[in-house]
């Protein structure tokens, strides 16, 4: 039981990655909203994977909040990266993009551990995280 529980965290920072990834791609096809649909998919996924890793594999909330707020800006910049080889003049503000999505993503995967852990407390589940 101890094995299954142990995947949910690298399983939520991947697809956190990759969602965010897709987001980022998403924003730059569309530049001229304020709060574009890209960074609305990576919030969301981030409380998501945050939320179903602290129920689904009790992981610790600290970590929690911190391997899935990582896995967005990591997502992000890689996305970032790419678009910066096709064309260097493009990526001149990403310190400040990937600083922004940082807060932003932990903040979210605050919300999303808080919700994983009522959930648990709900339950009856231990949310202490020391499973």
């Amino acid at each position: 039981m101890n094995y299954i529980r142990s995947y949910w965290l690298p399983f939520a920072f991947l697809g956190t990655c990759v969602a965010a990834f897709l987001g980022m791609s998403w924003n730059m096809l569309e530049p001229r909203m304020s709060f574009p649909m890209g960074t609305k998919v990576m919030i969301v996924a981030a409380v998501a994977a945050a939320a179903i890793s602290r129920v689904g594999g009790r992981s610790p909330t600290l970590l929690t909040i911190i391997v899935v707020g990582l896995a967005v800006p990591s997502g992000a910049f890689v996305s970032m990266l790419l678009g910066m080889l096709k064309d260097p003049t493009s990526g001149n503000l990403w310190p400040i993009a990937v600083v922004t999505l940082a807060v932003t993503a932990l903040v979210a995967s605050s919300v999303g551990t808080l919700l994983g852990s009522l959930l648990l407390l709900m339950s009856g589940g231990v949310s202490s995280g020391k499973n």
